[in-house]
Order: C-alpha cells, then sequence, then structure tokens
C-alpha cells in the first residue's frame, strides 16, 4: 500500500467556514509552530517520513483545534479510535465526553492531591487555553524515525516547546520541553486515519514544567514524599 502525498497542517485550516473551539488561539499557534518546526529535521520532499510527519501534524490540528466531525478531513470519523499507554480504545464522542484532546492524553491514575495537572476538572476549553498560554510558539511534534509504512505506520515521535507562559502557578522558565513515544497508526483503504495507539510517558511532559519557583503547591504533595519520587506514574 503506497501512501499518497499528505497535505501540511495549515492545508485544512485555511478552508472557509471553519469552526475552532471558543479559546482557540489557533491562527498563532498554527503559524509559530510551523515556523519553528523549520529549525529542526526537514524529511526529503516525497519521502515516506515527510509523508507520515505531514499526516500526523494534519491529525493533531484537526483532533486538538476543530470543533465540528465534518471539518476533519485526515480521518475516518465514523471508525476513528484513538488509546494511550493501552488504555480502552475511545471514539471521538469518548474523547470529548472526558473534557477533549489534553484530558485524553493525560489521564492518570494519581490519587487528586497528587496531581500536577487533574484531568477530571478541566475541559476543552480551559485546557486549551491552558497549554496555549503555556506554550505561546506553539507545542510541536516532528517524526524521528518511521519504522513501517501503511497501512499500518509505526513512528517514533518527539514533541516539543519553549515553557514562555505560566502552568497551574508554576512560573514560566523559557527551557525547552519535550517528550518522546512511540505511536501506531492505521489507516484505511482511503488512507485516513482509523485508529491510533500512543505509547508515552506523560510524567516526561509535566515534569519540564515543575522547575521553576512554585507560587503554590500542594501541602499533600511535598508532605507525601511525592516531591522526591516519580509521581507520574
Amino acid at each position: 500500500m503506497k501512501m499518497e502525498a499528505s497535505p501540511n497542517e495549515l492545508a485544512f485550516f485555511k478552508e472557509a467556514d471553519m469552526v475552532f473551539h471558543a479559546s482557540d488561539s489557533i491562527p498563532k499557534t498554527l503559524t509559530t509552530k510551523n515556523t519553528i518546526d523549520r529549525d529542526h529535521d526537514i524529511w526529503p520532499t516525497g519521502s515516506l517520513e515527510e509523508q507520515v510527519q505531514n499526516l500526523v501534524k494534519t491529525w493533531e490540528m484537526e483532533s486538538f483545534h476543530k470543533l465540528n466531525p465534518q471539518d476533519i478531513k485526515s480521518v475516518n470519523v465514523a471508525k476513528f479510535t484513538s488509546s494511550v499507554n493501552g488504555r480502552k480504545p475511545l471514539t471521538r464522542d469518548d474523547v470529548a465526553k472526558i473534557g477533549g484532546g489534553y484530558n485524553n492524553f493525560l489521564q492518570t491514575s494519581l490519587p487528586h492531591n497528587l496531581r500536577i495537572y487533574n484531568p477530571n476538572e478541566e475541559n476543552v476549553d480551559t485546557a486549551l487555553k491552558l497549554f496555549t498560554t503555556t506554550f505561546p510558539r506553539g507545542f510541536a511534534v516532528e517524526i524521528l524515525q518511521v519504522y513501517s509504512g501503511p497501512p499500518i505506520i509505526v513512528y517514533k515521535f518527539r514533541h516539543w516547546g519553549y515553557m514562555e507562559g505560566e502552568f497551574k502557578g508554576q512560573p514560566p522558565t523559557g527551557e525547552l520541553v519535550e517528550m518522546f513515544g512511540v505511536s501506531i497508526m492505521e489507516l484505511d483503504e482511503n488512507f485516513k486515519v482509523s485508529k491510533v495507539e500512543f505509547f508515552y510517558d506523560r510524567g516526561e511532559l509535566l515534569a519540564g514544567l515543575i522547575k521553576g519557583e512554585a507560587e503554590s503547591i500542594s501541602q499533600d504533595f511535598i508532605t507525601s514524599g511525592a516531591s522526591s519520587s516519580c509521581p507520574f506514574s
């Protein structure tokens, strides 16, 4: 199955009558993120790696920012499911019910008093506003390696950005925050994403957001001894 050329993330952003989430700052975020992406790996034009990277960026843009299912062009909306670290696969409706993509990717079994980010207290708009404020220049994704091609694509990715805004009382550090992971993405006969599985350590992201001198940290978090162990598993 030879992969067709994938449009970049801005291709489906410029269409007329597009509806985005209420708190979205997508024009600035996408344009800037696209710029900082160019400073890193640029795959050869037409290569499998470039096509996968374009597809992943487009899928992320549409999944996190577009409100109406009919506006989603990279996904088979009727069949699509996503899962994180072996958890139960979720449909788009399931993800919407738990508060959107950020809550899906940051699900945790930690006790409430040990959660730096608590998905139960966020919704799609508050989460989107939080992360676009924390990363005003975007939280870019790049493909580091593609292990297999379509219809089942397996790839290693890196997400990265600069913490230039506050995060849950943690002051901005201006430092690079990054995380790495592996994903399995399945395409249907029309090269639309029908299933995606992600495997990564959510603590790799959150740990990078609590390096500064906190304005307020839960006393339970401090006295539990969690500050000297890994609180993100």
